[in-house]
């Protein structure tokens, strides 16, 4: 059975992390994120932000979390689905479930930046979801991702049926 829960508990951060790791070795990023990861994690616990942890009968089997961008506007961050686990509409139920943290956090638009590997295989995906392709949204500082060429960004407008306004 599938469950998507907020992560909020050391087990959950423990999880996230390995999730991670094995993102990055699919990425063949083995160490160079690991460092910043725990305090970019710690950042989605802030105001507006959000980290999801999907778990089938119990195992981990993929994550994904927002950040605030600016006013009104986050970016989904970090998704990322085990390889065991795709195709069984895991990431599905991810985004489902982070557009309603999104909206219930007052956001009315989501934006992702897909690249690398994970282009071919995402971008349907983000299509299915209602995701179109957006202009660039920033600019990528860091050496190890991909030139603009190799990225496609993607925005979600969203519902604004959210409960609270993050400032």
């Amino acid at each position: 059975m599938l469950e998507i829960v907020l992560a909020h508990s050391d087990e959950h951060i423990e999880q996230i992390k390995k999730l991670l790791a094995d993102y990055g070795l699919e990425k063949g990023n083995a160490n160079s994120e690991l460092r910043s990861l725990e305090r970019e994690l710690l950042a989605y616990f802030e105001p507006g932000g959000c980290l999801l942890l999907a778990l089938f009968d119990g195992v981990p089997a993929g994550c994904v979390a927002i950040a605030k961008d600016k006013d009104g506007v986050c970016e989904m961050r970090h998704m990322y689905i085990a390889q065991t686990y795709r195709g069984k509409r895991v990431g599905v139920a991810l985004i489902e479930k982070l557009k309603v943290e999104a909206e219930l956090r007052g956001y009315h638009k989501m934006h992702i930046n897909v690249c690398g590997k994970m282009l071919q295989a995402a971008t349907p995906l983000y299509r299915s979801l209602g995701f179109t392709e957006a202009k660039v949204y920033k600019v990528q500082l860091q050496k190890d991702l991909p030139p603009h060429n190799q990225s496609r960004y993607f925005e979600l407008h969203l519902l604004r049926s959210g409960l609270s306004q993050v400032a």
